[in-house]
C-alpha cells in the first residue's frame, strides 16, 4: 500500500480538504498562519496534521484556545468545516457544559486547561474537544471538492477519551458514506485509519468526512479530544463549478462558470471548452479566465477547463467535467399534454402500503404494515413515518426512522384516500425503478420533472443519511440521454423539492424512465412522487416596453399616451422553431375577450395601443392561426403534440388626478380626485423645491404656517395647487421709540397689515377688554399712563398683539410756559425733597411750587396714585430755565 501512496501522490487533508488552522478568516483579529514550535505548551497543530497554527503579526500567539469561526480552510470556496449546531463554545464555562441539552466544544492543545481532572497533554497539538450528549450525534463534518475522481482515499485521526469513566462508547467515521466504527473506553487513545478504494466511495470529486459519536452504550459523560485528522488522495488540480445567476435553471438565465486551481496551477493559461454531450469538445474562443458568465443552451451543456503554460504548450491538467442544464419554463396556461406520469396512486389509510413489482424488480417490497422498509427495500406509502421500526403505536418520535410527511400530489387525505409516494431505502442494487412508455411526439422539446423529499428525519444519528439517487431517461436503444437526468442528492431539509430538465425526443419511438441508487449502500432514504414527461406550453410573458408596471401587470399612463405591448420570446422560440402565429385578444370592463384581428398575425409579437380608458390584453401563440383560434374557441386538438402558449393578462388604463382644497383659517383640507386608492403628496414653499409628505390618502388635512404649494400624483399623472397663502394679520406702529414705548401724555396710532384674506371688521382689545368693533384698520392710543397690551382680531382665526410701554418724565421745567411746565397733571401725587420733607400734595400733579413759592432746582421724590389704584414711585428733577 505504501507504494500505491507514492504512485498517487497523496496529499493531506490540510492541503486537499481543509487546513483547519486559525488564520486570516478571522480578519478582525489580524491573525496569520505561522509555524509555532512544538515545545510551546497549549499551541501547535489545529485539528489538521500540520505545523501551522495561529500567530499575530508573525509572532507566537498567547491565545490559549480557538473557536470554530477562527478555523481556516484551505481553498475556502471549495472546502468547509461545520460543527454540529448543538455544540456551543465552552472554554470559559466548561463545567456547565456537556449535558444532553447543552453540549460544549473547545479547540486547544492541553485539555487540563478545561478541567483539572483531565490529563495534561503538552505536545503542542491542538485538539477539537467535545463533551458529547447521551444520544448518538454527529460531531463535525468536513466537506471539500478537489479529489481526483476514481483514485483511492485514505483517512486517519487520533481520538482520546478524557474522563476516564468505566463505560464504553464508539466513534463513527464516514468518508463519502463509507463507514468505520471503533469502540473507545475511558481514558483510551485510539488511532482510526482506513484505506478506501471502493468504487462508489471514490467516484466523486467531492469529499465528505463525518465524525460522530455512535449510540453504543449511550451515556453523556464522554469527552473526546480529536486531533491529527488527515485525508489523503490525489488532487484534481483544477475543479470546475458553477452557480445559476437566477432563481432557477430555466433557459435564458446566465450561469457563472468557475475553475478553482490548486496552487501549482494558479496563474497559468486556461482554455475553456464546451460540449453538448460530454464527449465532443470545442474551444470557447475568448474564454480564458478563471470565471465568466455564460448563457447555456437549452438542455445539457458540458464545460471543462484545460490548463497549460501558454496557448501553444501541452495541457498540464484538465478539470472535471461540469454539466449545466437549462429547462423550458413552462406555464400551466395554454395547451400541452402529459406523455408519461406516475404519481403512485392512492392508498386507503395513512399506514397502508402498496408494491410495484414490474417497475421495482430489484428491491424487496415491504407491503406488510408491520414490517420495516430496511436497506434494499421499498414500498409505496401514504406516510413514511409508519414504514420503520415495526410501526408500533406506542413508540416515541425518537424511535421513528422516517419523516412525518404526505405525498406531493394531493398532500394528505382527499375523499377518504391518501396520495401514494415511492419510498426507497437504498441498498446495494443500482437500479431501483424502471418504466417504459411510447413516445407519440417525434422531434419535440419536452420537460422531464420529478418531486423528491428526504425520508430520513433529522435526529442527528451520527451518520449521514442524505439522499443520493438519480432519475434518468433512456432512449429506445437503452442509452441515457445526455442531460436528461435529475440528481436527488445531499439535502437534509424537510419538504418536497422539484427537479426538472428538458430534452429533445428526436426520432425515438419510446423512452424508459429509471431511478438509480447512486450511493454506496444503505441509508439513502428517498421519497419520489409525480414523475412526469410532458410537452411544454412555454412561459409567454406579455409586458409593456419602457413603461413601469405593477406586479399585477397593470400599466397606468396619461390618457392619449401610446404603449407598446410585447411578448417575451425567450422560451417560445425553443418550441416554435419555425415561427409562430400571435393571436391578440382584447376586452374592456363590460365585454368578453375578442380577437384583435388588426394586430394578430404571424410573428407579430408586439403591438402598439393608444390608451383612452381601461382595456385588457393577452396573446395566444401557436404554430398556425387555426390552432390558436381553435384553442380560443375551446376546441381541443386531437394532436397530443400540438402546443398553444397563453400569455398573462396585461391591463392598460389612464387615470387623471386633480387636486382641490377648502380652508378654515390656516387648516387646509386637500382632496385628490382619482380612481386609485393611494396617492403621493408633496409640499413646497417656493413652488420649485418639493418635499414628500407621509400621507397617502386621497383626503388629507394640514396646518400651514407659511405660504405653501401642494402637489398630488398617482402612477400616471399629477396636479398641483397655486400658492395657498397663510392667513395672517400684523399689528404695528411707527410712533414707538426703540424701547417700544411712548412718553406719558403722548399718543400713538396702531396700524394693521393683512395677508391671505379680506377683512371688513376689526375688533380692538386693550388688556383683553374689547375697546372697539369697527371697520377702520387703525386705532389711536391716547391718555396711556402705563404698559398696555393691544390686540386686533380680523376673523375667528387671525389676530395679533402689540405691547405699548409708557415712559414717565425724569425732569420738568416749571419756569417754562411750554408743555413741560407741569409733572403728572391729572394724577394724585405726593412730592418729597431729598431730606424726606413733604414738598407738595395734590390731585392734579405738581407745578413745581411749595406753599405757593417755586421750589429750588434739584431732584425730588414722588409717589403717584393711578386711576386704577396702582402706585408709581420715582424721582423727578426740577430744572430751572437758563436766561
Amino acid at each position: 500500500m505504501k507504494e500505491l501512496f507514492h504512485f498517487y501522490r497523496f496529499v493531506k487533508l490540510c492541503v486537499l480538504l481543509c487546513a483547519v488552522a486559525v488564520a486570516s478568516v478571522a480578519e478582525a483579529q489580524n491573525l496569520k498562519n505561522n509555524v509555532i514550535p512544538k515545545t510551546d505548551v497549549n499551541y501547535g497543530d489545529l485539528i489538521c496534521g500540520s505545523n501551522l497554527s495561529i500567530a499575530d503579526n508573525e509572532e507566537t500567539t498567547d491565545k490559549t484556545h480557538f473557536t470554530i469561526p477562527e478555523v481556516y480552510v484551505y481553498m475556502p470556496t471549495l472546502a468547509s468545516l461545520n460543527l454540529n449546531t448543538i455544540y456551543s463554545e465552552g472554554y470559559s464555562n466548561w463545567s456547565n457544559g456537556g449535558s444532553t441539552t447543552a453540549p460544549k466544544y473547545a479547540i486547544l492543545s492541553n485539555p487540563q486547561l478545561l478541567k483539572s481532572s483531565y490529563p495534561s497533554i503538552t505536545d503542542g497539538v491542538n485538539r477539537l474537544i467535545v463533551h458529547t450528549p447521551q444520544s448518538q450525534k454527529e460531531i463535525a463534518t468536513f466537506k471539500s471538492s478537489g479529489h481526483k475522481a476514481g483514485t483511492p482515499l485514505y483517512v486517519r485521526m487520533t481520538v482520546r477519551e478524557l474522563t476516564g469513566n468505566s463505560g464504553t462508547s464508539k466513534i463513527a467515521v464516514k468518508l463519502n458514506g463509507y463507514g468505520v466504527y471503533q469502540q473507545i473506553t475511558g481514558n483510551q487513545t485510539i488511532e482510526i485509519s482506513q484505506y478506501i478504494d471502493d468504487a462508489a466511495t471514490i467516484a466523486s470529486d467531492k469529499i465528505e468526512l463525518i465524525i460522530a459519536k455512535d449510540n453504543y452504550n449511550g451515556g453523556d459523560d464522554f469527552v473526546f479530544a480529536i486531533s491529527d485528522v488527515v485525508v489523503m488522495g490525489e488532487p484534481q488540480g483544477a475543479i470546475a463549478s458553477s452557480v445559476s445567476l437566477g432563481e432557477d435553471n430555466r433557459y435564458g438565465v446566465d450561469e457563472r462558470i468557475t475553475v478553482n486551481l490548486m496552487p501549482m496551477y494558479q496563474g497559468k493559461y486556461i482554455q475553456w471548452q464546451i460540449s453538448s454531450n460530454g464527449t465532443d469538445w470545442a474551444n470557447l474562443e475568448g474564454y480564458n479566465q478563471t470565471e465568466f458568465d455564460y448563457s447555456p443552451d437549452l438542455g445539457a451543456s458540458f464545460f471543462r477547463a484545460l490548463v497549460s503554460e501558454s496557448a501553444t504548450d501541452p495541457v498540464l491538467v484538465t478539470s472535471n467535467t461540469l454539466m449545466v442544464s437549462r429547462f423550458l419554463a413552462c406555464s400551466p396556461q395554454g395547451q400541452y399534454h402529459v406523455l408519461f406520469e406516475d404519481n403512485f396512486g392512492t392508498l386507503a389509510s395513512e399506514t397502508a402500503r402498496a408494491c410495484r413489482p414490474s417497475e421495482v424488480p430489484n428491491y424487496t417490497c415491504r407491503s406488510d404494515e408491520n414490517s420495516n422498509v430496511e436497506d434494499g427495500a421499498y414500498a409505496v406509502v401514504a406516510n413514511p413515518h409508519y414504514a420503520g421500526q415495526d410501526n408500533r403505536p406506542a413508540q416515541t418520535d425518537a424511535d421513528y426512522w422516517f419523516r412525518n410527511i404526505y405525498d406531493h400530489t394531493q398532500g394528505g387525505v382527499i375523499g377518504g384516500e391518501y396520495g401514494g409516494m415511492l419510498l426507497i431505502n437504498g441498498g446495494t442494487n443500482l437500479l431501483v425503478y424502471t418504466k417504459t412508455f411510447t413516445n407519440p411526439c417525434l422531434n419535440t422539446r419536452v420537460n422531464f420533472s420529478a418531486w423528491f423529499a428526504n425520508a430520513d428525519w433529522d435526529r442527528g444519528r451520527g451518520e449521514s443519511h442524505d439522499m443520493d439517487v438519480v432519475i434518468v431517461v433512456l432512449d429506445e436503444n437503452g442509452v441515457e440521454i445526455p442531460g436528461a437526468e435529475i440528481s436527488v442528492t445531499g439535502t437534509k431539509e424537510e419538504g418536497w423539492k422539484h427537479g426538472v430538465v428538458s430534452f429533445d425526443t428526436g426520432t425515438n419511438a419510446q423512452f424508459t424512465i429509471q431511478i438509480k441508487n447512486s450511493g454506496t449502500g444503505g441509508g439513502y432514504d428517498t421519497l419520489i412522487d409525480d414523475v412526469v414527461v410532458s410537452t411544454c406550453s412555454p412561459d409567454a410573458s406579455l409586458f409593456a416596453v419602457g413603461v413601469e408596471e405593477n406586479p399585477e401587470h397593470t400599466v397606468a399612463v396619461e390618457c392619449g399616451d401610446e404603449v407598446t405591448l410585447e411578448v417575451d420570446k425567450t422560451q417560445i422560440e425553443q418550441i416554435f422553431t419555425l415561427g409562430a402565429y400571435y393571436l391578440w385578444l382584447t376586452k374592456d370592463e363590460s365585454s368578453e375577450y375578442a380577437i384583435d384581428v388588426i394586430n394578430s398575425g404571424f410573428d407579430k409579437s408586439s403591438c402598439e395601443f393608444t390608451v383612452e380608458g381601461l382595456t385588457y390584453h393577452k396573446v395566444l401563440i401557436a404554430s398556425s392561426e387555426l390552432s390558436a383560434t381553435n384553442y380560443f374557441n375551446g376546441i381541443v386538438s386531437p394532436d397530443l403534440c400540438e402546443v398553444v402558449a397563453e400569455t398573462n393578462e396585461e391591463t392598460l388604463r389612464c387615470d387623471v388626478v386633480t387636486i382641490s382644497y377648502t380652508r378654515s383659517c390656516n387648516i387646509i383640507s386637500l382632496t385628490a380626485a382619482t380612481n386609485t386608492d393611494v396617492v403621493t403628496w408633496q409640499k413646497s414653499v417656493d413652488g420649485e423645491t418639493w418635499v414628500d409628505m407621509p400621507e397617502t390618502e386621497k383626503n388629507i388635512t394640514v396646518n400651514i404656517t407659511e405660504d405653501s404649494y401642494f402637489k398630488v400624483s398617482n402612477a400616471v399623472s399629477k396636479d398641483s395647487t397655486d400658492v395657498i397663502p397663510v392667513q395672517s394679520i400684523r399689528l404695528y406702529t411707527t410712533d414707538l421709540d426703540e424701547d417700544e414705548a411712548i412718553t406719558l401724555g403722548s399718543s400713538a396710532t396702531l396700524e394693521t397689515e393683512v395677508k391671505g384674506m379680506l377683512l371688513s371688521t376689526y375688533k380692538w382689545y386693550m388688556n383683553d377688554q374689547l375697546e372697539s368693533d369697527q371697520t377702520q384698520t387703525t386705532y389711536n392710543v391716547t391718555d396711556l399712563y402705563k404698559k398696555a397690551i393691544y390686540k386686533v382680531e380680523g376673523s375667528d382665526c387671525v389676530s395679533n398683539e402689540l405691547t405699548v410701554n409708557v415712559k414717565w418724565p425724569t425732569a420738568f421745567m416749571p419756569y417754562d410756559n411750554g408743555t413741560n411746565k407741569d409733572f403728572a397733571r391729572g394724577f394724585a401725587i405726593q412730592v418729597h425733597d431729598r431730606y424726606g420733607n413733604k414738598v407738595a400734595e395734590g390731585s392734579d400733579g405738581w407745578d413745581g411750587t411749595c406753599k405757593g413759592k417755586m421750589s429750588m432746582p434739584g431732584v425730588y421724590y414722588y409717589v403717584v396714585t393711578l386711576p386704577d389704584g396702582d402706585v408709581i414711585k420715582g424721582t423727578i428733577e426740577l430744572v430751572k430755565k437758563n436766561k
